[in-house]
Protein backbone atom coordinates (compact mmCIF):
# COMPACT_ATOMS: atom_id res chain seq x y z
CA UNK A 1 0.00 0.00 0.00
CA UNK A 2 2.77 2.46 0.91
CA UNK A 3 4.64 1.74 -2.32
CA UNK A 4 1.50 2.35 -4.44
CA UNK A 5 0.70 5.54 -2.57
CA UNK A 6 4.21 6.96 -2.90
CA UNK A 7 4.30 6.06 -6.59
CA UNK A 8 0.97 7.85 -7.12
CA UNK A 9 2.26 10.98 -5.36
CA UNK A 10 5.43 10.89 -7.47
CA UNK A 11 3.36 10.51 -10.63
CA UNK A 12 0.63 13.06 -9.88
CA UNK A 13 2.38 15.69 -7.71
CA UNK A 14 1.56 19.13 -9.21
CA UNK A 15 5.28 19.89 -9.68
CA UNK A 16 5.39 16.90 -12.04
CA UNK A 17 2.01 17.11 -13.78
CA UNK A 18 1.36 20.86 -13.96
CA UNK A 19 4.41 23.04 -13.45
CA UNK A 20 7.72 22.67 -11.58
CA UNK A 21 6.84 25.90 -9.74
CA UNK A 22 4.21 23.98 -7.68
CA UNK A 23 6.53 22.84 -4.90
CA UNK A 24 3.98 21.70 -2.32
CA UNK A 25 5.52 19.89 0.65
CA UNK A 26 4.70 16.27 1.33
CA UNK A 27 4.79 14.89 4.88
CA UNK A 28 5.11 11.15 5.49
CA UNK A 29 4.41 10.03 9.05
CA UNK A 30 5.71 6.54 9.84
CA UNK A 31 4.10 4.69 12.75
CA UNK A 32 6.86 2.89 14.64
CA UNK A 33 10.20 1.54 13.50
CA UNK A 34 10.23 -0.72 10.44
CA UNK A 35 13.30 -0.82 8.23
CA UNK A 36 11.51 -1.71 5.00
CA UNK A 37 8.99 1.11 5.51
CA UNK A 38 11.78 3.55 6.39
CA UNK A 39 13.76 2.54 3.29
CA UNK A 40 10.74 3.11 1.05
CA UNK A 41 10.24 6.55 2.58
CA UNK A 42 13.96 7.41 2.31
CA UNK A 43 13.81 6.67 -1.43
CA UNK A 44 10.80 9.02 -1.66
CA UNK A 45 12.68 11.73 0.27
CA UNK A 46 15.58 11.39 -2.18
CA UNK A 47 13.15 11.74 -5.11
CA UNK A 48 11.89 14.94 -3.47
CA UNK A 49 15.43 16.28 -3.15
CA UNK A 50 16.05 15.62 -6.84
CA UNK A 51 12.82 17.42 -7.79
CA UNK A 52 13.42 20.18 -5.21
CA UNK A 53 10.15 19.25 -3.48
CA UNK A 54 10.05 19.17 0.31
CA UNK A 55 9.38 15.58 1.39
CA UNK A 56 9.48 15.33 5.18
CA UNK A 57 9.68 12.04 7.10
CA UNK A 58 8.47 11.81 10.71
CA UNK A 59 8.53 8.70 12.90
CA UNK A 60 5.89 8.23 15.58
CA UNK A 61 7.14 5.86 18.27
CA UNK A 62 4.54 3.24 19.13
CA UNK A 63 3.10 3.30 22.61
CA UNK A 64 2.28 0.11 24.47
CA UNK A 65 0.66 1.84 27.43
CA UNK A 66 -2.95 2.54 28.27
CA UNK A 67 -4.61 -0.60 26.94
CA UNK A 68 -8.29 -0.53 26.08
CA UNK A 69 -10.80 -3.32 26.64
CA UNK A 70 -11.68 -5.31 23.53
CA UNK A 71 -14.35 -7.92 22.87
CA UNK A 72 -13.80 -11.20 24.70
CA UNK A 73 -12.32 -9.46 27.74
CA UNK A 74 -8.89 -9.15 26.14
CA UNK A 75 -6.80 -6.12 27.00
CA UNK A 76 -5.03 -4.48 24.10
CA UNK A 77 -4.87 -1.08 22.54
CA UNK A 78 -7.79 -0.67 20.18
CA UNK A 79 -6.74 -0.12 16.56
CA UNK A 80 -8.93 2.99 16.60
CA UNK A 81 -6.99 4.39 19.56
CA UNK A 82 -3.67 3.61 17.86
CA UNK A 83 -4.81 5.37 14.68
CA UNK A 84 -6.18 8.34 16.61
CA UNK A 85 -2.90 8.74 18.51
CA UNK A 86 -0.94 8.59 15.28
CA UNK A 87 -3.15 11.23 13.62
CA UNK A 88 -2.88 13.41 16.75
CA UNK A 89 0.92 13.17 16.54
CA UNK A 90 1.21 13.71 12.77
CA UNK A 91 -1.37 16.47 12.38
CA UNK A 92 -0.08 18.21 15.50
CA UNK A 93 3.42 18.33 13.96
CA UNK A 94 2.06 19.58 10.64
CA UNK A 95 -0.07 22.34 12.18
CA UNK A 96 2.54 23.52 14.69
CA UNK A 97 5.15 23.63 11.91
CA UNK A 98 7.63 21.25 13.51
CA UNK A 99 7.12 18.69 10.73
CA UNK A 100 9.04 21.04 8.44
CA UNK A 101 12.01 21.83 10.71
CA UNK A 102 15.48 20.55 9.90
CA UNK A 103 16.60 18.89 6.71
CA UNK A 104 14.11 17.13 4.51
CA UNK A 105 13.98 13.51 5.56
CA UNK A 106 14.57 14.11 9.27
Amino acid sequence: YLHRTINAVMKYHPAVTIDPQYKMNVVVSQDGENDSVANEIRAFVEWGRQKKIGVHHMVHQKEDSQPGRLRGGMHAISPYVILARHFEYALGKVFDGSAYQGDRGD
